[in-house]
C-alpha cells in the first residue's frame, strides 16, 4: 500500500474527529473506532487503485445487469485497517462487524473474518470511478453480486456482536 494512501487516511483522522453528514459523493466511517472519519469520492479516485479487473454485476436473483469494465477500487480491507479500532484483547475482533449503508437505505454486513482473515476480503472494493454514483461497494468474488453491490454508499458502521 503506497504512502500516499496511508497519509490521506492519517490527514483525514486528524481532521476529522465529529461525526459528518453525507451527500452521496462521502462516506462516513464510524461506530467503534477512536475517530469517525469522512471519505469524499474525490479522495477515494486520488488513493492507490487495486486493479479489480471486469467485475459482473447481477441483480440480486444472480441475472446478469451489467459489467464494470477495467474496474479500479481502494480494497476495503486496507481502508479498514487504518483506523483505530476499540477493543482490549485481539480476541474480541472476530466478534465485530461492519455494516456498510447506501442513501436507499439498503444495508449490506461483513464480518470482521469476512474481510480480513478470508480470501474474499481481498476482493471488496470501495469504487469511485466516473461511471460509479457516488462511492460504491462492491464483493468481486460474490456468484451473485447484486445481493452486495451497493452505490451511493453513505455509511460504514464497525460494531461489536455481544
Amino acid at each position: 500500500m503506497g504512502i500516499f494512501f496511508y497519509g490521506f487516511i492519517g490527514f483525514l483522522m486528524l481532521c476529522c474527529g465529529s461525526v459528518f453528514a453525507s451527500g452521496g459523493d462521502s462516506v462516513v466511517v464510524s461506530g467503534l473506532i477512536r475517530k469517525p472519519v469522512l471519505l469524499t469520492k474525490a479522495e477515494i479516485q486520488k488513493a492507490v487503485q487495486q486493479n479489480a479487473g471486469n467485475l459482473l454485476i447481477t441483480d440480486e436473483e444472480g441475472k446478469p445487469v451489467f459489467t464494470l469494465r477495467n474496474a479500479a477500487g481502494v480494497r476495503v480491507r486496507d481502508l479498514l485497517s487504518e483506523v483505530e479500532w476499540l477493543y482490549e484483547k485481539e480476541s474480541e475482533l472476530s466478534r465485530f462487524y461492519i455494516l456498510f449503508e447506501s442513501e436507499a437505505g439498503k444495508t449490506v454486513l461483513f464480518s470482521w473474518n469476512e474481510i480480513f482473515n478470508s480470501v474474499s476480503g481481498e476482493e471488496i472494493y470501495l469504487l469511485a470511478g466516473q461511471e460509479i454514483q457516488g462511492v460504491a461497494l462492491v464483493a468481486g468474488l460474490d456468484d451473485v453480486s447484486g445481493k452486495r453491490y451497493l452505490t451511493r454508499l453513505k455509511k460504514i458502521i464497525i460494531r461489536k456482536a455481544e
